[in-house]
């Protein structure tokens, strides 16, 4: 069972990391057939370990616990997002395109679904753990493939775009924060930092604007949902600045990343207010979208008119899927949020940083199958920190249990011997009177 959710968790963080990916990507001749793609191998793979991890049966005789997350409305929403934006490839300008948008978008449905069933089990925390072991075993492989292939200042791997490659170093970084929190082997937890420090660096050398952006919001989400008391995060901080300016400063590796942020912030960005055409991307889009404004121009009609996707989520949705699509997508963003809500106290800071990452990252860059991190993550960040000693009961939890509340059980008598008379701790020890009387 435990090496089941292992492999789910790599598979998700696969599916997350590989995209569009294929041996085309590394200069390999191969067909471009759906059949032959990665991410639907990995899509595959999850659907039957998902069904061996939890069988019909065990599906209906699930138990609700104090640790279980409700997100059975936000896959539906979700779910039914994707199957809209998948129907307006039928008035689609370019149908050939449309189709291989379609398909990307249904198995982005179809993780969502596989997201819902795996976490349904009883140790629901446990699928995001091994999600985020998976991650951090592969981007630390992309990570190292970077340092060999990169032919460009700006740092990228494998065949991805510095964009992709910068987002991805961005969640690195918090892997790298999420496995310093809650490993509790202390010699592991230097490394761990060390990961999340690399990580910074690779996301300034790959140059994203929007990458680095992103991570500066993440980082922010972390610092203040973060439930630790406010002096250690204090310590935190100052180590990680201290550390972190050594790392830009007396590195090789970070001399270069300086000179990166140099060129692609404060020169591009500030001085000559670069944005790489987006401000035309985003009004040419809205004018198509505007065109047909309730049901949109049909799936992919940005790329098949000006040659450029929105580069923004929201607009993406509005453009191709009209009013209709754009509020689908606002009902997914507003569910998702009424879970954090309601689970706010238990939530993982280090998963809702990486959600606010690759939302503010969705933004600028990428396009909606691009953006699945996005919808993965909301189910993810969805999953409560377990309750220590909750156990399934067969009963629906009443109330809202807190990690660290207390029973709402009296708590039991203390033992004071066989000749103990009165009451323990307030409570009569009617065990003991019963023993003596069946001794009698």
């Amino acid at each position: 069972m435990i090496k089941t959710r292992m492999w789910i968790g790599l598979l998700l963080a696969f599916y997350l990391l590989v995209g569009r990916w294929n041996l085309n990507r590394i200069g390999v001749d191969m067909e471009r057939a759906y059949h032959l793609q990665p991410r639907l191998w990995a899509v595959i793979a999850l659907a039957v370990l998902v069904l061996l991890d939890q069988s019909i049966t065990r599906w209906r005789k699930s138990r609700r616990t104090a640790n279980n997350p409700r997100v059975g409305a936000l896959a539906l929403a979700t779910v039914v997002f994707f199957a809209y934006m998948i129907i307006t490839a039928l008035w689609a300008p370019d149908p050939e395109m449309a189709e291989r948008q379609a398909f990307a978008l249904l198995l982005n449905a179809l993780i969502a679904v596989i997201l819902f069933l795996a976490l349904r089990n009883e140790k629901p925390q446990a699928v995001r753990v091994e999600f985020w072991k998976g991650f951090a075993l592969l981007a630390g492989v992309i990570a190292l493939a970077s340092f060999a292939g990169t032919q460009s200042q700006r740092f990228q791997s494998l065949g991805g775009g510095p964009n992709t490659f910068g987002r991805n170093m961005g969640l690195l970084v918090l892997s790298g924060i999420y496995f310093a929190q809650t490993n509790r082997t202390a010699i592991l937890r230097p490394v761990w930092w060390l990961t999340a420090i690399t990580g910074v660096l690779l996301v300034l050398l790959s140059g994203s604007r929007g990458a680095i952006l992103s991570l500066a919001v993440s980082a922010t989400v972390f610092q203040v949902i973060d439930r630790q008391p406010l002096s250690k995060k204090m310590v935190l901080f100052i180590v990680a600045a201290i550390a972190g300016t050594l790392a830009i400063t007396q590195t090789r590796l970070g001399i270069q990343a300086q000179e990166v942020f140099a060129q692609r912030v404060l020169d591009l960005t500030i001085e000559q207010q670069h944005t790489s055409g987006r401000a035309w991307i985003y009004r040419e889009s809205f004018r198509i979208g505007m065109e047909e404004p309730l049901f949109g121009a049909g799936l992919y009609a940005g790329v098949a008119t000006i040659g450029f996707y929105p580069h923004n989520i929201f607009l993406e949705a509005f453009t191709e899927g009209g009013a209709i699509g754009l509020l689908l997508l606002i009902a997914v963003m507003v569910l998702g949020a009424a879970r954090l809500v309601k689970v706010r106290r238990r939530v993982n800071a280090a998963t809702v940083a990486a959600l606010a990452h690759v939302l503010v990252g969705a933004q600028f860059s990428g396009n909606l199958f691009d953006s699945r991190g996005v919808f993965m993550f909301l189910m993810l960040a969805a999953v409560p920190m377990a309750v220590p000693g909750s156990k399934g009961t067969g009963k629906r939890s009443k109330g809202r249990l807190l990690p660290h509340s207390r029973s709402l059980a009296p708590p039991r008598p203390r033992c004071q011997g066989s000749g103990s008379k009165g009451p323990v701790n307030g409570y009569s020890n009617h065990a003991g009177q019963s023993a003596r009387v069946s001794s009698a």
